[in-house]
């Protein structure tokens, strides 16, 4: 897990050439004008999903983690909570191959908040409990969670 912000990019070099390419787009670009869905930049390679929510209580959601790709979630607006564990210290419950999901029960060890300009990745060992509400209060959040190929 690598937590950051998009206006100190230099110090983030050592990252793989797509995770910089990912956090390049998503400060150049007014990506939070983009549509909902689903963006494509090099194809399966690197792509993304813009979402807007409103965070939820943790008993809504639900932990997740990924074979085949990273995640870079980027913040646009508003602010969430996302909370993190290892999946070495969850309990494996199920892989849907098609969409690359591993799900798991389990608490977090960490917590991040994330507001606007900041970012977030997991690489597949980084199990992650998004669009949770920050200091209990709900908030409507626009982001892009960008998924580049291991």
């Amino acid at each position: 897990m690598i937590f950051g912000n998009l206006m100190n990019l230099e110090s983030y070099d050592y990252l793989p050439k797509l995770v910089k390419e990912a956090l390049l787009h998503a400060k150049n670009n007014k990506v939070i004008e983009f549509e909902l869905g689903t963006h494509e930049i090099k194809g399966e390679e690197l792509f993304f999903n813009r979402v807007d929510y409103t965070t939820k209580n943790k008993e809504e959601r639900f932990w997740e983690g990924h074979k085949k790709y990273i995640d870079v979630h980027v913040v646009f607006s508003g602010k969430e909570r996302i909370d993190l564990n290892f999946k070495e210290n969850l309990k494996f419950k199920e892989f849907i191959e098609k969409d690359d999901f591993l799900s798991f029960d389990g608490n977090e060890n960490s917590t991040v908040i994330l507001e606007a300009g900041d970012f977030l990745i997991c690489y597949p060992e980084d199990i992650h409990m998004t669009c949770l509400k920050a200091d209990n209060e709900s908030s409507d959040v626009k982001k892009a969670i960008y998924k580049v190929i291991l």
